[in-house]
């Protein structure tokens, strides 16, 4: 004796049509029905030069992404490349670059255009092989940050960031 129920059939009959519109590439390795959880970025090939990115969250947690080098390739170039403006909202970026005749770390900081997702023209530095980006996260204040964009250029003196 079968039992067949209204919900039953309706759902088995739903999730037949979800496959079928969808197709088998639907259901890969690393994905999820509501897509991945951070931002793709691309990786370079074994043995191309790169440029390294430091992500460090506010919890402490550091993530370490290569993206393919170009020449020409500016700080900004490369932070859109890594999709960093989605990945945080406020954060502090610092270059390092390995000094030739040191062989030392020199630091950069990297200044953002106050309340944009744009490096300040100043701080724009061209890349070579080998730097590294280092992205730490800060702490947004919701209440400093409406007042600064509500006083305008004047904001920006008042409350500096």
């Amino acid at each position: 004796m079968k039992c067949n129920s209204v919900p039953g059939v309706f759902l088995s009959v739903a999730g037949l049509l979800m496959f079928a519109c969808c197709g088998c590439s639907s259901i890969t390795t690393g994905k999820s029905f509501f897509g991945r959880g951070g931002p793709e970025v691309p990786t370079p090939a074994a043995g191309t030069p790169a440029v390294g990115l430091r992500f460090i969250a506010l919890n402490g947690k550091v993530q370490k992404v290569k993206i393919p080098y170009r020449d020409g390739m500016l700080v900004h170039d490369a932070l859109d490349q890594a999709e960093v403006f989605k990945r945080f909202k406020k954060m502090k970026i610092t270059l390092r670059r390995i000094v030739p005749e040191t062989q030392q770390l020199a630091k950069m900081q990297v200044s953002l255009e106050s309340g944009k997702k744009q490096v300040a023209l100043g701080s724009d530095y061209a890349l070579f092989e080998r730097d590294i980006l280092e992205v730490t996260e800060e702490k947004s204040d919701w209440g400093t940050d409406m007042l600064r964009s509500a006083l305008g250029p004047i904001g920006s003196v008042v409350l500096p960031e």
